[in-house]
């Protein structure tokens, strides 16, 4: 008897961890999105800690020089951010539209020596301090369209345009000791143009379906389960639903909570007496649940034509030279184009795990009016890994590594970044996110500058690391 009792207790565990998992097995990318609209308008307040350091060495026939620099920085900023999204058979359309304002501290040490040919040295040590404000308006718009398959033509316009304002105050003992001011007017302009294959969508609507469908179910008021035909049908109703504009939010969430539970009804997925457990798990998961998912691959290849122009107004006043003021406006215009070669995957491994990957390759040249700045022509490769996890509806977890390689033709110059990104995100109410993200940075830099038959080589090592927080509050 005791034994029977012990095989009907496993037998019942067995079955209940059956029933929670059954929507484990839930595919992500098989959703397909209905047409819907999207707007989006955002209130966010961000604060980051930056440590950099420098490592340069740099040799030539007449010298020897080695240079260390560390600083501390300590940004702060708030933004708007306006997102637009437009999603169907023909088209993907994304627009973003955002203004920031921002400032900024920083602490600079520096160190440098100088070895002569001559045999004679010099060695300098200085502290360095800037405060900083800016602000910033950003306008892109990204326009993917299909064909009767997924090959598609890209048209993407880019423009921003920004105002800098900082001070510099150099503590030296020598006659190099500062005070200065540096104003930068900058206007910036891009338009890609390209063809491609493939389709990445948004599948987040399919996850939160299932979220609702879990807690129903642990909860015991879920009356059968439902297969992935029926998921992907209740995953459509959610976005059909999410995407409609009102601006009274009790009269949306009214009329988004009515089309859910009659979808529920209809179907006879739960029973017509609706329980108090049914409708805050309802309410929970449907308010709270914020699951941000993307599954398929995108190859693209693109021109990009692009501007800059700058202007910038310097004062410089010696401290120990009597006061002595530089004053200069310098107006620059650059100009040039890039072709790149871009391939995007994103991959939802199951219902918690997502794994994300891009790789890419561009070649480019930029010129200038200015008479000191010769043409530059450079190439690019880069690319990034990332994996996130999503323990439950309200958070997401996220890691990714990225390496990129630059190589300017001009002087053999060469950079290499290795950058390590961690982030956490997670919701507090409909309105309220927190996100922090912690990002590892190691830069190497190489010249070889051959002129006139002389040789200089620079060798400059840029480890650095931030941590940086923000609060964003959706404003619709």
């Amino acid at each position: 008897m005791k034994q029977t009792l012990i095989f009907l207790f496993v037998l019942l565990c067995l079955s209940v961890n059956s029933v929670f998992a059954q929507y484990d097995n839930y595919s992500l990318k098989d959703y397909v999105n209905p047409e819907y609209k999207r707007q989006a308008l955002d209130f966010s307040l961000d604060g980051t800690l930056q440590n950099n350091s420098s490592k340069q060495n740099g040799s030539s026939p007449s010298f020897k020089h080695n240079q260390n620099n560390d600083y501390a920085t300590i940004n702060g900023s708030m933004s708007i951010n306006y997102n637009r999204i437009k999603n169907s058979i023909r088209t993907q359309n994304t627009t973003y539209a955002g203004l920031s304002f921002g400032e900024q501290y920083y602490n600079n040490s520096y160190s440098s020596y100088f070895e002569h040919s001559n045999g004679t040295s010099s060695s300098r040590d200085y502290l360095k301090r800037n405060n900083a404000y800016n602000v910033q308006l950003n306008v892109d718009h990204n326009g993917y369209y299909y064909g009767n398959n997924e090959k598609f033509l890209l048209f993407a316009p880019s423009a921003s345009f920004s105002y800098n304002h900082f001070k510099d105050k150099l503590d030296d003992e020598t006659d190099e000791s500062f005070d200065a001011t540096n104003s930068t007017l900058s206007t910036y302009g891009s338009l890609s143009l390209g063809v491609g294959t493939g389709r990445i969508e948004e599948v987040g609507d399919a996850r939160q379906a299932v979220y609702i469908l879990q807690e129903l179910q642990k909860q015991g008021v879920l009356k059968k389960n439902l297969s992935q035909e029926e998921i992907n049908e209740l995953a459509q109703l959610i976005t059909k639903t999410k995407y409609k504009r009102r601006f009274d939010s009790r009269i949306r969430l009214i009329q988004e909570i009515t089309s859910i539970d009659s979808l529920f009804v209809e179907k006879g997925y739960i029973e017509e007496e609706h329980s108090a457990a049914y409708f805050t798990t309802l309410y929970d998961n449907w308010m709270y649940a914020k699951a941000y998912r993307r599954s398929g691959n995108r190859v693209t290849l693109s021109v990009r034509p692009h501007f800059n122009y700058r202007n910038e107004k310097n004062e410089k006043v010696y401290i120990n030279r009597d006061n002595y003021t530089i004053n200069d406006t310098t107006k620059q215009f650059y100009y040039g184009a890039d072709l790149n070669i871009l391939y995007e995957s994103e991959k939802p491994m199951n219902l918690y795990w997502q794994r994300s990957f891009s790789i890419g390759y561009s070649i480019g040249w930029i010129g200038s009016d200015y008479p000191k700045h010769d043409d530059s022509y450079d190439t690019d490769v880069f690319a990034t890994y990332g994996i996130a996890y999503y323990p439950n509806s309200r958070t997401s977890i996220s890691g990714s590594i990225s390496e990129n390689i630059n190589y300017i033709f001009n002087d053999r110059n060469i950079w290499t970044t290795t950058s390590i990104n961690l982030g956490m995100s997670y919701y507090f109410s409909p309105q309220l996110r927190l996100d922090a993200y912690y990002n590892l940075r190691f830069t190497y830099h190489y010249i070889d500058d051959r002129d006139n038959d002389l040789t200089t080589t620079y060798k400059d090592k840029y480890p650095s690391n931030s941590l940086s927080v923000r609060h964003t509050y959706s404003l619709f």
